[in-house]
Order: structure tokens, then sequence, then C-alpha cells
């Protein structure tokens, strides 16, 4: 089928452009050089999107980018700060969602020419399996970037134009500047998050070579980049940052760590001495005389690198993409009958209220109490439940939070997505609604809502001065690499591809949520904060005492630390998590009990904040260092007899 144009001209038509570009404190560079530039696109090619992604640095910054995307015209998106290749990963995937299908990415300290970037455009729509970028020069005229050549035998990095014939090299391309179509970028998947800053332009280039696609500079096209306009971000006034040193030296061992075999990386291992110092050398020759942090900051780089060197990849997770997904929410209950009995109908409302939207609504209830003493409660709201709205009952008897959870993740095995409450919260109007329209906007692999707590007694004042029940708040959209399962939402298409389940082993311990989430995050999966999606946590007079918030700080740092020591690969990063983790055990138990005692110096309110900080400080620390000598904690243990039920 041809479109008016075609049949004109006699051309194809062309695919919908775009303009990607990732802004972190830049807007001053926005205005001179993306403004123009993308007036200039828009003239020639009207239909071209330009989409800038705000990682955030600041709110007047954040603010001046918003005022200068709807004056312009343009597709704003508001970002946590996850690092420059993950920016970009969402400003593709903004533009793909606008309707565009090949991609310029350039800085915003880059300027260049609609007719430059149309050279770029032009080369990727003939070749969608090439990634080409243009000769990138400073504002002198001097050569900046070209064609670069990665050295396979030590890691090092120099032109293309110093190659020798025998030489093993990956030709990459500086990511200032490239042009990609979607089929290429669906291919390789796009940037890797985990390097942050610098390297992901020659890991990405690596990955493309490795699927048989192609990476160019063509000489037709020219973007002068002022490198000065973003790399001083440290208020030195440098040509190089400290975090420039840092990630350079980090992320070089990484991609050893995720590109090459065995043999390789304990060459590039013994290189990286010689190869660090040279790239200190290259940047700060005069600085070095004065200024010692370029070496801390490149040796601080080297130690993060060979202590991650033999993790795998965190390559993004497949997402669920049903317009109207089947979702189940999940409420696992022990013995709480009038909680449940006053949850349950506020539940199966939310979930037919969202009916419309979703393919399938189910409420699950996983009773973990050995008698199964929820099913007539369950029973009950059945019988009441809005048409449509299924709820259902099973008994998981093993005992323990862990198994709970992981009966929920079985049973709802064939579902899109699997939202967790607790029985003792509530849920605020429009809940589960937040839940999914975060889930839409991006479909990350969970969505995590805040939690207020309400308490059924008055406070203790030592309780309330230690800000025992203060929880964490972030704008919408936030990315969060850990989160409670007590508002949750999980996409179960990206769990299953992670292969995660709730470790048995935290039984009756807690922290099983920790591990789970933090493994998910680790393996790819995006975690967003959802700060409309509450709930309300019903506080019982038994844990709004000193005893249990005290024992709380501990089983929290103690879950910690034992998950840090699970998590890590191999034996020398486990040894490593065990010494960070008595190392900061010790320093905040230290810590904690001075603060305790500088408030036993204190009167009034000042001094009470100050001891109930203290403990809760040392209990946290005492948690830490006992999980780091893999003492465990059993917070939910459960008596040989079983607890009368709550009336």
């Amino acid at each position: 089928m041809h479109d008016g144009a075609e049949l004109l001209t006699g051309q194809p038509r062309r695919a919908r452009p775009s303009l990607v570009v990732v802004n972190y404190a830049s807007a001053s560079l926005l205005e001179v050089g993306l403004a123009p530039l993308a007036r200039e696109v828009r003239s020639q090619r009207p239909d071209a999107v330009v989409v800038v992604v705000d990682n955030w640095s600041s709110a007047p910054e954040r603010q001046r980018a918003r005022a200068m995307a709807e004056r312009e015209g343009w597709v704003l998106v508001e970002a946590p700060n996850t690092g420059f290749g993950d920016g970009v990963n969402t400003g593709i995937a903004a533009a793909r969602a606008a309707g565009a299908a090949v991609h310029v990415v350039i800085n915003p300290d880059a300027t260049a020419s609609a007719a430059d970037l149309d050279v770029l455009l032009r080369r990727v729509e003939s070749d969608p399996m090439l990634l080409v970028a243009p000769e990138v020069r400073t504002p002198e005229g001097t050569l900046w970037s070209a064609l670069n050549d990665l050295h396979l035998v030590d890691g090092s990095v120099r032109s293309a134009r110093h190659r020798r014939e025998d030489d093993a090299v990956v030709p990459w391309v500086s990511g200032a500047c490239f042009a990609v179509t979607d089929h290429l970028w669906d291919t390789v998947g796009g940037f890797r998050a985990e390097y942050f800053l610098y390297w992901e332009d020659i890991d990405l280039c690596h990955r493309v070579q490795q699927a048989g696609g192609r990476v160019e500079v063509d000489a037709d096209a020219v973007v002068i980049h002022d490198e000065g306009g973003t790399q001083r971000m440290d208020g030195r006034g440098s040509a190089k940052s400290t975090t420039h040193y840092y990630y350079t030296a980090r992320n070089r061992l990484l991609f050893a760590a995720t590109g090459l075999d065995r043999r390789a990386r304990v060459r590039w291992i013994a290189a990286t001495p010689r190869v660090a110092w040279r790239v200190v050398l290259h940047g700060e020759r005069r600085r070095l005389l004065q200024d010692r942090q370029p070496l801390v900051a490149a040796a601080r780089g080297v130690l993060a690198g060979l202590l991650r060197r033999w993790e795998k990849p965190a390559a993004a997770l497949p997402r669920t993409t049903a317009d109207r997904p089947a979702v189940v929410v999940a409420v696992l209950t022990y013995r709480r009958p009038r909680d449940l009995a006053e949850l349950l109908p506020q539940l199966t409302a939310q979930l037919a209220e969202v009916s419309e939207r979703v393919s399938r609504g189910r409420l699950l209830v996983v009773d973990n109490d050995p008698d199964a003493g929820a099913a007539a409660v369950v029973a009950a709201a059945a019988a009441s439940s809005p048409p449509g709205v299924e709820v259902v009952h099973v008994h998981e008897p093993r005992p323990g939070i862990a198994a709970a959870r992981d009966r929920a993740l079985r049973d709802a095995a064939h579902e899109d997505l699997l939202v967790f409450i607790d029985d003792d919260e509530r849920p605020v109007p429009g809940w589960l609604s937040a839940h999914l329209a975060t889930w839409r906007a991006r479909r990350p692999a969970a969505v995590v809502g805040p939690v207020t707590s309400a308490f059924a007694t008055h406070l203790d004042p030592w309780v309330q001065a230690g800000g025992f029940f203060h929880r964490r708040r972030l704008p919408t959209g936030s990315a969060v690499s850990v989160a409670a399962t007590n508002n949750l939402l999980l996409d179960l298409r990206a769990v299953r591809a992670a292969g995660l389940s709730f470790d048995a082993g935290f039984g009756t311990a807690g922290g099983e949520d920790t591990l789970f989430t933090r493994r998910l995050h680790a393996r790819g999966g995006e975690l967003l904060w959802c700060a409309e999606a509450g709930v309300t946590d019903i506080v019982p007079c038994e844990r709004a005492t000193r005893r249990w918030v005290v024992r709380r700080a501990y089983s929290s740092g103690n879950a910690w630390t034992r998950t840090a020591v699970l998590m890590a690969p191999g034996s020398l990063a486990r040894t490593s998590a065990r010494t960070a983790g008595v190392a900061r055990g010790g320093v905040r138990l230290v810590a904690g009990l001075g603060r305790l005692g500088a408030g036993a110096l204190r009167p009034g309110a000042r001094g009470l904040s100050s001891r109930a900080r203290g403990v809760r400080t040392a209990a946290r620390g005492a948690g830490m260092l006992m999980g780091a000598l893999e003492v465990g904690y059993d917070e939910y243990r459960r008596p040989r007899r079983a607890a009368t039920a709550r009336r």
C-alpha cells in the first residue's frame, strides 16, 4: 500500500525519525544546542519526534526542562538518574511509542545540522543492521572521535587510525551521537543499564557486531562536541571528573566479566594497573602534582570492577505485553479473621473498579494457618463479591511467610500480574488502579507502593521520638532497587524469566522479600515507585512497643546482610560481602551506642530522640554483624502451641 507522497514522488515513504537526548543538569545546553537543531530538523521532517529524558539532578533543572519541552513541543520523560545508557533506553522507548522507527541519539553538549543527521538517518534506513556515527570534532575543529578500537589483548582503547594488521580489536563509536533502527535496537536489546556511565557504547558496539551488524563512522556527517559542557560534574573545573575515572576503571572490568572468556579476563586484570594509569595520565598530568583524587577514584573503580568481575550481565527482562492483563491480588493471612473480613470487600471493590482494563480479576487468599481457619471468612467474601471478581481460598500448611508468598506465585503462574497486600493493611481509594497505571506507563518488572502506619493505641513517646514507623516517600516513577512485598505489583513474565521464587530458607525469619526483589533488580528487572498506590498498615498494640521496634531493627539489619551474602557471585565476593557486613554492622553498633550515650546527657525531647535513634542504629548494626556471621533471626517464629485467633 502506498500513501500520497510516495505516488507523487516515486520514492518510498521514509520512516518517522526521532532525536533522543538524555539531559542531566544541562538545561542551558538544551536551550542553545537542541532547541535550534530540533527546529531545523522539523522544518525538513515535520514528523520528527524529539524526546528529552531528564535524569533527575535538581528541582530547578527539571522545571527548566519541563518549561522548554512544553514550549518546543518535545516529549519529556521525567526519570530518576539511572545513568546514561538507561536514559537512552527510556528515550527510544518513548520515541517508539510516538511512532518513530529510526533514531538519532545526541548529547546535550553536541551540536550538528539537520543535514548531518539526515546523512546518518539515510544510512541506517538503507541498512537496518548498521549503527553509524558521525565524525566528532571539538569546537576548535580538531578530531575528537571517529572510529575507535578496543584492543582485546589488554582492554586498552585507541584510535582505529593506529590499528595494525594483526591487532585483535572491537571497532566502536562514541555514544555522543549515533543513529540506529528499531530492528537493530531490538536485536541487541539496547544499552546495558549496569554500566551507568562510560563503556556502555563500547559494549553496545560489541554486541551489535556479535549479532551480525556493522559499526561505522560516516565522515560526511560532522558533529561538534563540547565535552566540557557535561563532564565538569565535580565542581573543580577540570576536563575530567573523578566520576569519569571511577566508572572508566570499573566498567572496563565489567565488560571483561560479561564479554570475554576466562583467559582473556585474566589478561585484562593483569594489565589493569598499566591501563588505569595511562587513562589517568591522559586526562590530568598537571593535576596529579597537586591532587590525588583521580588516582583514588580510579583505584576505587578498579576495586569495584574486581569485586563484580564474575557477575552475569543484568540483561533487561521480558515484560508482559497484554493490553488487558490478567490480575491476581494476593492476601497472605495467619489467624486474623477480623482484619480479613474488613479487607476482602475493599479488595473485591478495587478489582471491580478496574474490570474494564483487565481480562480477568481474581482475589487469592493464602491461608497459612495449619487449621485453615480463614476458609469461612473467604467464603463469605466470595458470596458477596461483585460480578466478574473471583475470590479463591488456598491453604498453605508449610509455616512461614516465604512459603505463603511462594504459594501465591505458584497459584498465579498462568496470570500476568500479581499484587501483594498484607491482611493487616487497607488500600487507599484507587490503589489498584494506580498500580496498573504506573505499570502500563513503562511495563516495569515491579511497582512499589508506599505504606502509612495507623496505630491502635497512643505511641510510646520513645517510639515516636525514634521515628521507627517513618517510611520512605518518593515521586511516582522513581527507580528503586529493593522493596517489601506488603504493597507490591509483580510482572509475572519478568519474574518467570528471572527464574525467581521466594527462598524457603527464610521461612519464619523475614527478609524473603528483600532477597527476592534484590535478585529481581540484579537480573535486569526495573522496580518503579508509585506514590498514589498507598496502603495503611494497622499497627496493633503489641507492635507499638519498644521491645518490638528494637527487634524489628535487629531483624532488618540481619536480613540485609544475609541477602547480600547470598547474592554475592562466587566465594571471593561472598567473603567480601561478609567482611563488609561485619565492618558496616560494627560501625553502626558503635555509632548507635555513642548516640545513645550522647542522648543520655541531653535533657528533653532532643535527648529522647537521640537515645531512641541510637538504640535503633545499634540494634540494626548488631543484626548486620550477626547476619554476616550467618546467624539468622526468626522474627515470625511460632510457639509450639498455636496462638489463639484474634477476635
